[in-house]
Formats: structure tokens, sequence, C-alpha cells
């Protein structure tokens, strides 16, 4: 790969999803060893359900809208287009915001403290090794466009 293609791309050395199962798996493993349940019967598990389903409707809808705008879903591709409708004009990052209620929703619905306990360490994992890259590199793409949509709508983290 030359330096111009490694250039055009932002500089995210590892999908957000991927963070995101590594902390839940390092919250899956920390209760094998140190068991930190909650088990508040069946309404703490349809509510965590409630979350999965909200981040999956949220989730679908950002696919959705950049398959629409033909531009990449994923992180370390180029993009071509800013997408900027829908659930994208109250934050910069619905799809992010997404993956932190699936991982609350996870953790809600098994009780397992430890997934609340890196909640944390995984969103801000996400919001320096992801979005930070992300960022620069659509503030060098879209240069003022970019910026003006910074100014309206915040980041979610």
């Amino acid at each position: 790969m030359n330096s111009a293609t490694q250039t055009n791309r932002p500089n995210v050395p590892i999908p957000a999803p991927i963070f995101m199962g590594l902390f839940l798996l390092l919250g899956y493993s920390l209760n094998q060893t140190w068991s930190m349940t909650l088990d508040a019967g069946l309404a703490q598990f349809y509510a965590g359900w409630m979350y999965i389903f909200g981040a999956t409707i949220l989730l679908l809808w950002c696919f959705g809208l950049f398959i629409h705008n033909r531009t990449t879903i994923m992180p370390r591709n180029p993009v071509n287009r800013l997408v900027i409708q829908g659930p994208y004009r109250f934050s910069r990052n619905p799809m992010y915001l997404s993956l932190a209620l699936f991982h609350l929703g996870i953790g809600i619905a098994t009780g397992n403290i430890w997934h609340i306990v890196t909640f944390a360490p995984s969103m801000l994992t996400i919001r320096f090794f992801v979005i930070a890259p992300e960022e620069h590199y659509m503030r060098a793409t879209f240069g003022s466009e970019y910026e003006r949509y910074c100014a309206k709508v915040p980041r979610w983290f």
C-alpha cells in the first residue's frame, strides 16, 4: 500500500466493535473468576434487552443512512461523503452510542457487575483510539464543512 492510500483513510487501529467485544470478554472473564452479579429478576433482564433492542435499531438506522449515502460503514476505509441526517443531527457518533447502549444492555440483562465496571474503560478506549483518529481524518477530508457540523452537533462522549 502506498503512502497516499494510507493517508486517505482514518488511522483507526482496531474497529470499535472489536474493542467493545474485548471489554465484554474481559467482563465475562472477570465474572468467571470473581463473580459479581446482581439479580433483580425479570425486570432487570427485560430492561437490559430494551437497551440492546434500542442499540440495534439505532445501529441499523445508521447503517441504512450510510448505504443510502453510498459511503463506507467501516471506520478504517476512506469516506466520500459526510452523513448528517437522522441521528447524526443530534450526535456525531450514534453508531458508537449504539455500542455503548449494547454494552450496558448486556451488563444489565445478565446482572454482570463487571460489564458495568468495564463500560467506562471501553468507551474511553473507543473515544481515544477510534473517534479521535476518525475526527482528525474527517477534518482533513471535509475541512470547513466538517467544522461547521462539529460546531452544531455534539460528540457522543
